[in-house]
């Protein structure tokens, strides 16, 4: 499949979940009774009823096994294994919490994959009608307007984190607290060397001092580039678990 194809696809499957949604979805919103399940989340009649209806429609786009967010992990495990050659993944309504609630910000996720790779995906919020898409190699959009594509952070203090609802909050607390001194270290180390810097130059040193300078300063940089990574592995592990 070239990255052309791909990319009308995404738009097929767009239309697809966009047309699922409107009419299995929000005829529930704000009517939706919620349940409790066992890990504590939130489940809705809309959820199982937007499973079922993208079960019946996806394998009609692409021929492939369905991995729905509400399957028991026997099932999801027995669908991962067997959809390695395509495979469609699904959260019916990523947000139940706010879906249940009547706040606006929900969607529908779904993504076909190869060799358990994403090829195309889809979120989509019924609400606002937004549609974002993409096929691997065609860039991403939202309703046929390509979104530009940023690089992410390079460093932790100008990145933006999300966190959802977190059902451990000690353990929440107490890991965005450690991601709080990991980027204060690195701000004292990048005060440290600039305050080096501009006493070295202000007293003209010599090439020794230099070379002691530069390995200092790379010192330096091995360490915040392991916070960083630490940091970016700490965020993950409570975005996972939220």
């Amino acid at each position: 499949m070239t990255s052309a194809q791909r990319l009308e696809y995404a738009r097929t499957l767009a239309e697809t979940v966009r047309r699922m949604a409107r009419e299995t979805i929000l005829p529930r919103y704000l009517r939706a009774v919620r349940e409790q399940k066992a890990d504590g989340s939130v489940l809705t009649e809309a959820d199982l009823a937007s499973q079922a209806a993208l079960v019946d429609c996806l394998p009609k786009l692409i021929m492939a096994p369905v991995l729905g967010e509400e399957m028991t992990a026997e099932e999801q495990g027995r669908v991962w294994h067997e959809g390695v050659n395509g495979l469609w993944v699904i959260d019916p309504i990523d947000g139940t919490t706010n879906f249940a609630n009547g706040i606006p910000f929900f969607g529908v996720a779904v993504a076909y994959l190869v060799n358990h790779k994403t090829q195309i995906g889809v979120v989509y919020n019924p609400v606002t009608d937004e549609a974002f898409y993409a096929g691997r190699g065609a860039g991403a959009w939202l309703n046929d307007i390509p979104l530009p594509m940023r690089q992410p952070a390079s460093r932790l203090k100008d990145a933006v984190a999300l966190i959802g609802k977190v059902r451990d909050a000690a353990t929440a607390e107490a890991t965005l607290k450690t991601c709080a001194e990991i980027d204060k270290l690195e701000s004292d180390a990048d005060h440290v060397m600039r305050a080096a810097m501009s006493r070295l130059f202000r007293e003209e040193p010599d090439v020794r001092e230099l070379i002691k300078l530069k390995a200092v300063y790379e010192l330096l940089e091995t360490i915040t580039d392991r916070c960083e990574d630490a940091a970016n592995l700490i965020e993950g592990i409570v975005l996972e678990n939220s």
